[in-house]
């Protein structure tokens, strides 16, 4: 069995906030329209994730938002505190308490945890990842508990 692991970096946001701190910045125009051709895309190559899985950050969750407005069906969305700011081995608890039986997973989250985790999973750099980035990630697992290093191909990757 194989699965699907959708790993996007949030759109280009404000540098700063005034409701708040970092956890708080939202994105600017450039980032959400960034946010929403990349929901096209993915909608564009058939892929329609069953689990959102996002930081609890302002920005990351309006990218979620403007990728799941693309197309396709809702899929059920996670909004974890774990994952802001997580290291790429805190983002795989989440990951493996969550997937259940779902076949593809989107993951909106940050720098430099998404581009570690590709790199983690895959062996294969993903080079420079810039907001609102998407790399995906083929997984020959039968459950994402099995998710670990090295259990991934880099299918693909996505720039703005």
């Amino acid at each position: 069995m194989s699965k699907l692991l959708i790993v996007m970096r949030h759109g280009e946001a404000e540098w700063g906030s005034s409701a708040g701190g970092d956890h708080d910045r939202r994105l600017t125009d450039r980032g959400r329209a960034s946010a929403a051709r990349a929901g096209l895309h993915l909608s564009e190559r058939g892929v329609s994730p069953g689990l959102l899985l996002c930081s609890t950050a302002a920005r990351t969750r309006e990218t979620a938002d403007l990728v799941l407005e693309a197309g396709g069906p809702a899929p059920r969305a996670v909004h974890d505190p774990e994952l802001y700011l997580a290291d790429s081995d805190s983002i795989l608890s989440p990951l493996a308490r969550e997937g259940g039986e779902t076949e593809v997973v989107l993951l909106v989250n940050h720098e430099p945890s998404c581009s570690s985790l590709v790199q983690r999973l895959t062996g294969a750099s993903p080079g420079a990842f810039p907001t609102a980035t998407m790399a995906c990630i083929e997984l020959e697992v039968d459950d994402w508990s099995q998710v670990g290093p090295g259990t991934g191909q880099l299918a693909w990757i996505q720039l703005p």
